[in-house]
Order: C-alpha cells, then structure tokens, then sequence
C-alpha cells in the first residue's frame, strides 16, 4: 500500500529539479526472540510472531544471569518505482510504544516468510548499515534511512528481503503492519510535475436551489501528483442580495457579495493528493443566495498555483415550504366591547424565507355592506389604502421581514356592531408559499343593539 505526494523543498545545490515522495508501508514483518537463564537451554528460537502487533527489539540482561535478545524484520517493496527514480531520501516512520536507546540496522541477505521466520531459521544478515540512537519517551520515531541503501531496493528489488534491527542497549516494541498504525517508509524522489492543482468537487452544487439552512459547505482539492500545499487553501462563503419581490427562482450568480459568513474550515489532508475541506457555518445560513470562493493562490507542493478562483453559488431559495402566519391581532378574534376609535394591527410572521408584503390584501367591513378588496402594496413604508368599506389608512411596517407589523387607522370611528377583517389567501412568503385560504377574525365595536346576541348568530349574520 502506497501513496504518492510530491514536494518541494531546500535540497542540496547539486539537486535543481522538483522532488516527490512516495508512502510505503511494509509487505512483511515480525520479530524474533531468544532468551535463556545462564547454564540453561535457551528458549523461544521456534516460536513466530508474524501475526503479531507489536515488533520488539530488546537487548535484555538481568542480575540473576537472564537474557533476552528479540529483534524485529522488516521488508518494503519498492519494485514499482521506475528505475530512473533517484532516490533523494528516506524516513522510516515507526509508532513506537517504549523504546530505548541504541538500535542497529543491518541488511537482510536471504529472502524469509512473516508466517514462518523464527530465531532458529532466521536469514543471514550483512554489515551493519545504520546505528540510531534516541531518547525513550518518543511517541513517533522518524529515522533517516541511507539513501543509496533505498536506491538499492529500486534498482533491484529481486536483491531487496528487507532488514532486521537489532537493541544495542534497552528493550522496547513498536507497531507492526497487523496495527492500526503501520510503519511507513517515505522516499524521496527527484522528479518533475506540471500539473495545477484543482478543486474537483464541492457541496452544494453550483446553482443548487432548496439547501438546508443548517448545511455545511464541502469540496475537494485534488492534485494527483504534487499534492496540495494546504497553507495555500483560502476559502470564503458570502451572501449576496436578495431576489427583488416575487422573483423566487432568483440564485445569485455574477453579482458581488456582500456579506461574509463566519464559521469553521476543517482540512482532512491525510491523502494529500485528495484533500476534504469542510466549511461549517457559525450559525445556521439566512434566506439568501451564496458565492463559495476558492482563492486562485491555492497552490501545490511544487509551488504551482491555480491560478483562477474556483467559484460556485447555491442558494436556500425554496428550502421553506410553510406559508407565512397572522398573529397578534388587536382586537383579537371574538373580542366584544371594542371602542369605536380603535385602531386594528396584525403581525405577519414567516420564521424563515420572509414575509412577500406585495402579496398581502387586507379588507375590513362592517355587517351591512360587501368588502371592496384593495391590495396593500407600498412594501418598505407606510402608505393610505381603503380596505373594504371601511376607509382608513394600512401602514406596513416591514423593516423585519420575519414579523411584518400591520396597523390599520380607520379615517372615521368604527360602526357599531359586528365588524370582519380579512387577510386574503394570497398572502405568501418569499418562496411563495402562499396561505391559499382567506384568514378572517370578528370582533364587536361598542354601542350595537346586537351587542346582547351571542357570537354564534353574529357570524352567522356573516
């Protein structure tokens, strides 16, 4: 299993060309082991730990004459690489879980089994090509390997059968393959890539209508050879201005935005040839159309730029399917004794997309006379209408779209008797969902004959 990331970094003068490495992890490893007591046969040379976790390499001596040698065997293939590649450098990456001192790396000369290799048949070994001493309390070991040794594997691998590591000083025990947490082997190669970087995937997609308010934005930056240099990555998510009235199909595409949108990018660069981002807005997004910017200076490991900003819109226009609601109305439904020189107010709320005040019709009339039905109009301040047989002036407080405040002054005092208000079932929201259905409410102005008759013959009346 490999991957393949390409960089670009200081290396030696000699060396002008881009340079890239590839990710191994090993085809085979186990470890070994051999203890005794002094004086006595010695132990655990036919035992296999080919399926093991763990890779131990100890040195142990005790001051009651017990010993313990355990090394561990290693093999990469590299037999894919081409051989032209020129080995630059190589890291052997190993998560360790105690460790101790001195480790001696030698080359492995004969070819051996993970399933089968034991102490008693373990292959022979060359020179030592690699001493490597740290610390013990190292979470991640990070040992720079020869680079001509791992050129070797490359230009011929049917000689490569990997290498053992042998405990000068200590005990202690590394990951194997069987782990959650493999070795790795990083090499690096001098090579040669021309390729931009590009965003290949994103969510939502470009003029997407009816997105969830509370939708997180992703996309994909991709790079199949370099990999992308995630310090590059600028990314911003802007509102742009609403639709004019009535115009819900409208998505934002070519204006400028205006208004940024707070929140949080997470990077998953664990394949850095295919890296996830993720925006994650602060709160949910408002009714509105939306330009998602990935900022052209996105650039590779090579240093290779985009160049052209990667843009897309999307918008929650339509995601709201419930109709806008009256509320608060005063006088309020069924209320009696109303005096005369009342004024009437309503709220018209819609919690998402908005109340559409040019779709509002409001009439109000008395028991004797028929409606005359007069839309109101003037959406952003107030403005005199006639609203059925009653005259007066409608003003329309619509600075908060969500709760439209309505107040309707009569120009004369109210009749006594019965009196109807109705909210025609135009009314819509800025998706256009409409209420379909005439919203009505009665209330009794002082001073009626009928003041006495219960409510149930007075809408009847109706």
């Amino acid at each position: 299993m490999k991957r393949v990331v390409f960089l670009c970094a200081l290396v030696p003068a000699v060396l002008s060309a881009a340079w890239a490495y590839e990710v191994f992890e090993p085809v085979q490893d186990s470890f070994i082991m051999i203890f005794w007591y002094e004086g006595e046969e010695p132990g655990g040379i036919d035992e296999n730990y080919g399926d093991s976790i763990e890779l131990w390499v100890a040195y142990f001596s005790h001051p009651t004459h017990y010993y313990e040698y355990e090394n561990a065997v290693v093999q990469f293939d590299l037999s894919d690489v081409e051989p032209a590649m020129n080995v630059i450098k190589a890291y052997l990456i190993f998560d360790l879980h105690y460790g101790g001192w001195v480790w001696e790396f030698f080359d492995i000369e004969e070819g051996w089994s993970e399933m089968e290799i034991t102490w008693a048949n373990a292959p022979p070994i060359g020179e030592c090509f690699l001493v490597y001493d740290f610390f013990p309390d190292r979470r991640t070991l990070s040992i720079e390997l020869p680079a001509d040794y791992v050129q070797g594997w490359v230009d011929y691998p049917s000689e490569n059968f990997g290498f053992r590591i042998n405990a000068v000083v200590d005990y202690g025990y590394v990951s194997s393959r069987e782990s959650a947490t493999p070795p790795q082997l990083e090499v690096y190669f001098e090579s040669d890539d021309t390729d931009r970087p590009v965003c290949s995937e994103s969510y939502p997609a470009d003029g997407e209508s009816g997105v969830p308010p509370d939708s997180t934005i992703a996309f994909e930056l991709t790079d199949d050879l370099a990999g992308i240099d995630t310090d590059t990555i600028q990314f911003t998510l802007e509102q742009g201005e609403d639709p004019p009235s009535g115009n819900r199909a409208f998505v934002d595409i070519g204006t400028e935005p205006n208004t940024p949108i707070e929140g949080i990018l997470e990077i998953d660069d664990e394949d850095p040839l295919e890296v996830l981002c993720t925006f994650t807005p602060a709160d949910d997004l408002p009714w509105g159309a939306y330009t998602c910017t990935v900022d052209g200076s996105l650039a590779d490991l090579l240093d290779k730029q985009m160049g052209e900003d990667y843009v897309w819109t999307f918008s929650t226009y339509g995601w709201d399917e419930d109709p806008p609601e009256v509320a608060d109305m005063s006088p309020g439904d069924d209320e009696g004794d109303v005096p005369p020189d009342s004024v009437i107010t309503f709220h018209l709320t819609d919690g998402y997309a908005g109340v559409d005040v040019s779709t509002l019709a409001f009439t109000v009339r008395d028991a004797s006379r028929q409606p005359a039905n007069l839309s109101q109009t003037k959406t952003l301040s107030p403005s005199l209408s006639q609203s059925g047989d009653i005259e007066g002036e409608l003003e329309v407080d619509s600075a908060d779209l969500f709760d439209v405040v309505c107040t309707f002054t009569p120009s004369d005092d109210l009749p006594p008797g019965p009196i109807t208000c109705t909210i025609a079932g135009s009314l819509a929201d800025r998706d256009g969902n409409a209420l379909e259905e005439d919203f009505t409410w009665t209330f009794s102005v002082a001073g009626s004959a009928e003041d006495d008759a219960s409510w149930g013959e007075i809408k009847a009346a109706f």
